[in-house]
């Protein structure tokens, strides 16, 4: 493959072997780069005895179901959709700061259900060796219910998923990453339909102005968006008033403009200052 280290083709032929020995199982798609990559090994292991499955919920952003199925249609794998109801439970709407274990939970026992119901056994997911370093409290749901992560595995970091992603073609090799709108409100924010719905339209429309990777984090009545640096000057300059717009729109009453930039995981940050405090 052109473009790959001999070193990361032996762990992508690794990979290959995993997945032909498992005899087949189900995929939890949620069509980023991860699992996209993921389900493109996948297919050519295991054909018909591969599901690929997407979980549509309210914390989804906008436009990504439709997304998933495109490539799930451009890979030619078998694809369903199920729909979670996550905000029955309390434990999520709380949105306390293992929220994404209780999430977790009431998706993968969905997709679970559906691995049973097709007879198989193994459920995957695009979990990859990176993801270990960071605070994700819904990996333990996983392990809890036996979930294999096939790239955590075998040793496949999130720079090397996007350049054997790249080198294999898929269109969405260099897509920002997404992550659930649930993120957008401080812990112990109840979570709502609404509410999430409005922060999904609203980073869609801010996404539509060509400001790139971006987050609108919702502070009751303060809307705090974070965008990449080369972003900031633009935005306060020709599109200060289509932001104020979309912002105001959204039903927020003041709009921020975080010079910090964008930063993954910046709700955990008042996390880790705590834990700081504990341990000092």
């Amino acid at each position: 493959m052109s473009g790959v280290d001999k070193a990361l083709l032996k762990k992508e032929a690794k990979l290959d072997r995993m997945l032909a020995d498992s005899g087949g199982g189900v995929l939890a798609f949620s069509g980023g780069v991860d699992s996209s990559y993921l389900l493109s090994r996948a297919v050519k292991a295991l054909g018909e005895r591969l599901i690929a499955v997407t979980a549509v919920t309210p914390f989804l952003p906008d436009g990504e179901e439709d997304s998933a199925l495109r490539t799930a249609i451009a890979l030619d794998a078998r694809h369903e959709i199920v729909r979670p109801d996550v905000l029955s439970s309390q434990r999520v709407v709380k949105n306390p700061s293992d929220r994404c274990y209780h999430c977790k939970r009431e998706i993968f026992t969905t997709i679970k259900a559906v691995a049973v119901e097709a007879g198989l056994s193994t459920i995957f997911d695009g979990t990859n060796a990176s993801d270990a370093s960071e605070r994700r409290p819904g990996l333990a749901a996983l392990d809890e219910l036996g979930v294999v992560s096939p790239l955590a595995e075998c040793g496949i970091t999130k720079d090397e998923v996007r350049a054997l992603a790249h080198a294999a073609g898929l269109p969405n090799w260099a897509d920002p990453p997404q992550t659930c709108l649930a993120t957008r409100f401080p812990y112990g924010t109840p979570l709502t339909k609404e509410g999430l719905r409005r922060i999904g339209r609203a980073e869609a429309a801010l996404h539509s102005l060509g400001l790139g990777n971006l987050r609108l984090r919702s502070h009751g009545d303060i809307g705090r968006l974070e965008l990449p640096l080369e972003n900031l000057s633009e935005a306060v300059g020709a599109l200060r008033e289509d932001i104020v717009e979309i912002a105001h729109s959204a039903g927020f009453k003041y709009i921020t403009l975080d010079i910090e930039g964008y930063r993954f995981g910046s709700m955990d940050e008042p996390l880790k200052d705590a834990e700081g405090s504990v341990d000092s």
